[in-house]
C-alpha cells in the first residue's frame, strides 16, 4: 500500500471515529454518563495528536470533513470533553485547544466560527462529573499544576470557583496564589487580580484582613469603594444583611481616600442615590429595609454627605427651608411603619429611611401639617407625633387613622 494509500485508510478510520464517538456522545448525554464520554474522547483526541502531530494538522488534514456538522460536532466534542477530567496527556490537549482558540493555525479545528469559539471557554465544565475527577489550576496548597494562559483558555470558571474556595478558607493557598502573581503572564495575573477582587467585594472584607493585606499592591481604593458601593445598593433592595458590617466597611475604605478621593467617592454615592431616588418601579423584598437603608445614609452623612441638600435637589424642594424637604420627602412616603415596607418602591424607602435620621424633637418643632404627623407617627411610632394631633384642627386625622378610615 502505497503512503498516498495509507494516509487516505488513516483519514477514512478517523472519520469512522469520529462518526462513531458522536453516537456515543449523544447516548451519554441522554444517560448522563459524561465521565464516559470522557474517557473516550481522550482516546480519540491523544490518538489524532499521536499521528497528525498539532490540532493545525488535524484542521488541513481534515478540512473538506468539516464542512459535515457530525465531523465538526465529533472533533470538537472529542477535544473539548478530553479537558472535562484529569489524565496524564491533559496539558497537551490544554495547549492545542488554546492555540487554536487563539487562531495559532492557519485552519480552525474547533474554533470555526464564534459561536463555537465562545462555546470553547465554557463547555469542559459538567456538573455530573465528580469534583476529584475536574482538574484544577492549583493543587490544595496554591501550587500550579498546569499552564495557566492554557488552563484558563476554557477552565476559567473553575479558576474563579477554586480561588472563591482559597479565599474562603482564608490559609496559605490564597496567599501562595497572590505571592506568585510576579511570576504570571500580565493577562492571567489580571484574571486571577480580579476575580480575588470580585471575592473582596461581595463578602465586604475588613480594610485590615491578611488577603485584602497581600494584595495591597494591586488595588485602588476608589475602585474598591465604587465597587463595595454597587455591591450594597444591589443587595439592599434584596436582603437586610448587607447593611451594618458591610456598610461601616466600606466607609472605612473611604477614610484610606486623600480629600480629592473622598469627594469624588461622595460624587458617586450621590449618583447611585439619585438613581435610587428615581426608581419607582423597583422594590424592596423585606421589612426592614428602611432600617437598612438609614443605616447607610447616616453612615455618610458622618462621613461628609449632605443628605438634607440631596433630597432637596432631586425632589425639587427648596434646600434652605427645611419644611420644604420634609414635605417632599413625605410626599413619597406610602402609611407603613418603618418595619413594615416589604414590597414597598427603592424610592419610597429611601425617602423613609431619610425621615427615620430626622431628629424627632426638631420636627415636632417645625409646625408641620396635620397629614405630615400623621404620616411620622405611622412611620416612627414615637407617641410624641399622636400627641401633636391632639388639637381640634388636627384631631380628625387621628380619629380616622384610629378607625382605619
Amino acid at each position: 500500500m502505497t503512503t498516498t494509500a495509507n494516509e487516505l485508510a488513516l483519514k477514512q478510520s478517523y472519520i469512522r471515529r469520529v462518526l462513531d464517538f458522536w453516537r456515543v456522545y449523544v447516548a451519554n448525554q441522554q444517560s448522563q454518563d459524561h465521565s464516559s464520554t470522557a474517557a473516550h474522547a481522550i482516546l480519540l483526541a491523544c490518538d489524532l495528536l499521536d499521528d497528525y502531530g498539532h490540532i493545525g494538522n488535524i484542521a488541513a488534514t481534515f478540512q473538506q470533513e468539516l464542512r459535515s456538522d457530525d465531523f465538526q460536532n465529533g472533533v470538537f466534542g472529542a477535544f473539548m470533553n478530553a479537558l472535562a477530567i484529569k489524565h496524564d496527556r491533559l496539558d497537551q490537549i490544554l495547549e492545542q485547544v488554546h492555540l487554536d482558540y487563539n487562531g495559532h493555525y492557519p485552519a480552525p479545528l474547533l474554533a470555526t466560527s464564534p459561536p463555537r469559539t465562545a462555546m470553547m471557554t465554557y463547555y469542559p465544565t459538567r456538573a455530573m462529573i465528580g469534583d476529584q475527577l475536574k482538574p484544577q489550576l492549583w493543587d490544595s496548597q496554591g501550587n500550579l499544576l498546569h499552564n495557566p494562559v492554557h488552563f484558563i483558555t476554557t477552565r476559567k470558571a473553575s479558576v474563579d470557583s477554586q480561588l472563591y474556595g482559597f479565599y474562603q478558607e482564608n490559609g496559605p493557598a490564597i496567599l501562595n496564589v497572590i505571592n506568585m502573581l510576579p511570576s504570571l503572564d500580565a493577562s492571567v495575573a489580571d484574571i486571577i487580580i480580579s476575580s480575588i477582587k470580585s471575592s473582596f467585594s461581595i463578602d465586604h472584607v475588613a480594610v485590615d484582613d491578611p488577603r485584602r493585606l497581600a494584595m495591597a499592591s494591586y488595588l485602588d481604593v476608589k475602585d474598591e469603594f465604587d465597587e463595595r458601593l454597587k455591591m450594597i445598593f444591589a443587595g439592599l433592595k434584596h436582603e437586610s444583611r448587607v447593611h451594618g458590617l458591610a456598610t461601616a466597611r466600606l466607609f472605612d475604605l473611604f477614610q484610606m481616600l486623600d480629600t480629592q478621593g473622598k469627594q469624588q467617592a461622595l460624587e458617586t454615592f450621590e449618583a447611585l442615590l439619585a438613581v435610587n431616588v428615581g426608581i419607582k418601579d423597583e422594590y424592596v423584598n423585606y421589612n426592614d429595609a428602611v432600617h437598612a437603608y438609614a443605616d447607610l445614609l447616616d453612615t455618610a452623612c458622618w462621613n461628609g454627605f449632605d443628605a438634607d441638600t440631596f433630597f432637596a435637589k432631586y425632589l425639587d424642594a427648596k434646600p434652605s427651608r427645611s419644611k420644604s424637604v420634609i414635605a417632599k420627602v413625605l410626599a413619597e412616603l406610602p402609611a407603613k411603619r418603618a418595619d413594615a415596607f416589604m414590597g414597598a418602591s427603592v424610592c419610597a424607602v429611601l425617602c423613609a429611611a431619610y425621615l427615620m435620621n430626622q431628629d424627632d424633637d426638631a420636627l415636632l418643632a417645625s409646625d408641620l401639617s396635620g397629614d405630615a404627623l400623621l404620616s411620622l407617627y405611622i412611620l416612627k411610632g414615637d407617641e410624641r407625633y399622636k400627641d401633636a394631633l391632639r388639637t381640634p384642627e388636627k384631631a380628625d386625622l387621628l380619629l380616622a387613622n384610629e378607625l382605619g378610615l
